[in-house]
């Protein structure tokens, strides 16, 4: 009886999703319009493009290599893409029945039909009860109208344009050129790097994909981190083709493995929203424990989660 109801409620839950994507679609278009060329921008999320689908289709023939950031033009392309879905895929792929951004919509939903209910009662109140009750189904449709008019404005256009602004802006900084900014000798990369996941594709055996990102650096000065002791992570995003493969682990023992070589460094730390529910509980599985909480959107409802991870030097 349960698993027949969380299985209606996942059911819906891909409506919603899918409605909520068309509903971006056209924002999307305008935001690459707008920032392109000057800005490379695309959403796979929302153009559906299955560039990163053609992998080898065997799992278990699958092999992952973890290797630095290549300096090509090419290169650097895939990585922001990859940024910027993984980013999108905190929009888009929230609505599920277990996250808070649930449990929010559904006080937001309880709120709307109360408020209809009352207004239209006001409206109406002059009319006899008959004639009140003929508009039941009005009042129902116009109610749940209401809800998904709001929801798509405070759950998906607002936090599209949060996690915009961010993407935008980390575009214009590191990940302009994220070889530049975390492998090259001139930019202090003895404490920065930038490591990617690839593995072959169906095109060719000696072919490689890029499925996964992250990067590591001194903890940024005005954090809650401290930029002597602490080595950041960031830019962690694997494509949605080659997830629960072990990619991201592989990528995090890579970059424990480069910390530990640099022995003023004391803490591994990194900071992600509440919206990545998988991505800690995987942080947490790694060892990472929770520092802090800033709320960020929606009155607290979407949070910037600050962990932690002491190191333990050989």
């Amino acid at each position: 009886m349960l698993q027949a109801g969380y299985a209606t409620i996942q059911y819906w839950c891909r409506i919603v999703n899918f409605l909520r994507l068309q509903f971006l679609k056209p924002f999307a278009i305008i935001l690459n319009w707008y920032f392109d060329p000057p800005v490379f921008l695309v959403w796979n999320y929302i153009d559906k493009d299955p560039a990163f689908n053609r992998l080898q289709s065997s799992k278990s023939k699958r092999r992952v290599r973890i290797r630095m950031l290549e300096n090509s033009d090419a290169e650097r392309a895939v990585v922001q893409k990859i940024f910027c879905d993984g980013n999108m895929s905190s929009v888009v792929a929230n609505f599920s029945p277990r996250t808070i951004i649930t449990k929010a919509s559904c006080v937001l939903c309880a709120a709307v039909l109360v408020v209809t209910i009352m207004t239209r009662y006001l409206i109406m109140g002059f009319l006899s009860t008959d004639v009140i009750s003929n508009f039941g189904v009005v009042n129902v449709s116009i109610s749940f109208a209401i809800f998904f008019i709001a929801y798509l404005i405070f759950f998906t256009l607002y936090p599209y344009w949060y996690v915009s602004e961010y993407s935008l802006y980390s575009l214009g900084t590191d990940m302009r050129d994220p070889h530049e900014h975390y492998c090259n000798a001139n930019n202090n990369n003895q404490t920065r790097s930038f490591f990617v996941a690839t593995t072959g594709s169906e095109s060719g055996p000696n072919d490689e994909v890029v499925v996964g990102t992250i990067a590591v650096q001194e903890a940024s000065a005005g954090s809650v981190f401290n930029p002597a002791t602490d080595a950041e992570i960031r830019r962690v995003s694997v494509v949605p083709a080659a997830r629960g493969q072990g990619v991201a682990r592989e990528l995090y023992k890579q970059v424990e493995m480069f910390v530990k070589n640099h022995k003023r460094f004391k803490r591994i730390v990194l900071s992600t929203t509440s919206l990545h529910a998988k991505a800690l509980m995987m942080y947490k599985h790694y060892g990472f424990r929770e520092m802090s909480r800033q709320p960020i959107l929606l009155g607290g409802s979407i949070c910037l989660v600050n962990l932690t991870k002491d190191i333990i030097q050989e």
